[in-house]
């Protein structure tokens, strides 16, 4: 049976490799995101495991992860608290079990306990599936992000 649970320390070993995982699936899509050394990954979930604001949830099966969420939320000028979901992944042999969805439950009720009234994700123009899944999770685009490289 899918359990998910908000990430603690002991988790951060199996975590930092399912979230290399990840980096090396959006590097697939788009050479220009960088896949960070194992140690960076390590330090970087505890740093924000420390935190108030941030959580790594995780689901799991028979005490296998098969996906993670990092969200975080934040207090605008004029009080409001945002959610924002930082990344969401699901194992590919974990896909079409509602492991995301499951995933997510967690984290509105975790954002609804931070008094958040609203969240928002960043999605890669690339990442087509990533944006089919957010718009069937009843996210619309509320804006662009543009870049341009200097060179």
């Amino acid at each position: 049976m899918i359990s998910v649970k908000k990430a603690m320390p002991k988790d951060v070993p199996r975590l930092s490799l399912l979230v290399l995982e990840y980096a090396r699936y959006e590097h697939s899509l788009n050479s220009d995101f960088h896949i960070p050394e194992k140690s960076i990954v390590v330090r970087t979930i505890k740093k924000a495991m420390a935190r108030k604001d941030c959580g790594y949830f995780i689901a799991e099966d028979a005490g296998a992860i098969l996906g993670f969420c990092k969200a975080e939320y934040a207090v605008t000028e004029d009080k409001r608290v945002i959610g924002f979901i930082d990344s969401i992944f699901v194992r590919k042999i974990a896909r079409k079990r509602n492991v995301g969805k499951l995933m997510l439950s967690s984290v509105y009720k975790w954002f609804k306990d931070s008094k958040a009234t609203i969240v928002r994700t960043f999605v890669p123009a690339a990442n087509k599936p990533a944006l089919a899944y957010w718009e069937h999770q009843f996210f619309r685009i509320s804006g662009f992000e543009l870049e341009k490289r200097i060179e």
